[in-house]
């Protein structure tokens, strides 16, 4: 009896076990096939990214057509006796600019984060300045702080412009809570290394571009009903330039890493490697669901989260976590196509081994903010948080956390 039990589990499980190492030899097949061509991939992928301008001026230009060829003909004889057909026309070149009207007047969403005056972060813009100036690319408009684990630059451009006056830097305030003042600065010329596009201006101009039409979604979305046909067009096409442009993105993230060794020791960029996988794995495996955990117990938590988040990770990363977690990132070596595997940003850099991170005795929160600075700061974030848990549906902590790639 209990043999029969297990061959018919073992026949129910079969199809799932096919089913994933398919999935993943299909994923490898595909990793090394795109890591051979590159540049091939590159030229195939930038019409799809261009494709979006299209649908942009398909409505505009349609409108122009169509009462274009209507007024060249046009006399106060023939507009009393209009055909048929070139009375369609004129209904079609009328819809054309009723649909055209959205995409004039739209704006793009405002990222929800918090913002200090220059005076409050000297040191942090003083940082932020020199990288700029090293790496050649203007200043930014603004300097944001969000709860995503990551650093953002924000492109304001509605043409996709790689090169827009209007950019916005965004530091997700776990990584200055979670990382050493050292790998702070490596995230942050890696972030702006890599706007700066100055070895590779395709890479960066293809990702301005997957963001700009996914903001371009958003945007048309939230507007009214003439933007619908619109909105759907660009919901479909920025999910497939999505699906594509997967591997780009890849390609981006080393090249990042790359801008970032122009600035910094090589061992410390390793060492950062691992405190990535670790910092992540642990926010999002222990401390977020702790805090969830805590938060369910009363309607208004008395553990806040981001007060308690530097000495957390500093004292309860145990050893055996850190052997875990990087020994599954090296056995993992294509974890998707779109996040370049421990041992592949190893390579990039010419090393071999990984180096485990030394206990963070000083954080970057810290050493770019003053202790004034710090404490309002994390009140906010803390004071946000408690809103979203006492709100009428309460999301857990880990939805919105945003990985580091």
């Amino acid at each position: 009896m209990s043999s029969t039990l297990l061959s018919a589990n073992t026949l129910k499980l079969r199809p799932a076990f096919l089913r994933t190492f398919g999935k993943r030899w299909l994923h490898k097949k595909l990793q090394s096939r795109l890591a051979a061509h590159p540049r091939l991939y590159l030229a195939c992928l930038t019409p799809l990214a261009l494709l979006g301008y299209l649908f942009l001026l398909f409505f505009p230009l349609s409108s122009v057509v169509l009462i274009g060829q209507i007024a060249s003909s046009w006399s106060v004889q023939s507009s009393l006796n209009l055909p048929t057909e070139t009375l369609i026309q004129l209904l079609a070149g009328i819809a054309a600019i009723c649909f055209s009207l959205p995409v004039f007047h739209l704006r793009f969403k405002i990222p929800s984060a918090y913002q200090l005056d220059s005076s409050d972060i000297p040191t942090l813009e003083k940082t932020i300045n020199k990288l700029c100036q090293i790496y050649r690319i203007r200043h930014f408009s603004k300097i944001l702080f969000d709860e995503n684990l990551d650093i953002q630059v924000i492109n304001a451009s509605k043409l996709a412009w790689p090169f827009s006056r209007k950019r916005t830097l965004i530091i997700g305030l776990p990584i200055l809570l979670c990382y050493s003042p050292t790998q702070v600065y490596i995230l942050l010329a890696r972030r702006i290394g890599q706007a700066s596009g100055r070895d590779h201006i395709m890479l960066l101009w293809l990702n301005t571009l997957n963001k700009t039409w996914l903001q371009y979604t958003e945007a048309l979305t939230r507007m009214s009903i003439l933007a619908l046909p619109l909105a759907r067009v660009f919901k479909f096409y920025s999910q497939l330039l999505q699906s594509c442009s997967l591997y780009a993105n890849q390609l981006q993230e080393l090249a990042a890493d790359r801008y970032a060794l122009e600035v910094a020791n090589d061992q410390d960029m390793v060492e950062l490697f691992s405190q990535t996988i670790i910092t992540e794995n642990f926010l999002q495996q222990k401390y977020w669901p702790k805090i969830d955990q805590l938060a369910q117990r009363k309607p208004c938590p008395g553990y806040l989260p981001y007060a308690n988040m530097s000495k957390v990770i500093r004292n309860g990363l145990m050893p055996e976590y850190i052997k875990t977690w990087i020994q599954t990132a090296l056995r993992d070596p294509t974890p998707s196509l779109q996040q370049a595997s421990l041992l592949n940003r190893l390579h990039n850099i010419g090393h071999e081994k990984v180096r485990p991170p030394q206990r963070l005795q000083k954080t970057a929160a810290t050493h770019y903010l003053s202790k004034a600075i710090l404490t309002q700061t994390i009140a906010e974030f803390d004071q946000r948080w408690l809103n979203s848990q006492q709100g009428s549906t309460k999301k857990p902590a880990t939805s919105v956390i945003k990985k580091h790639k």
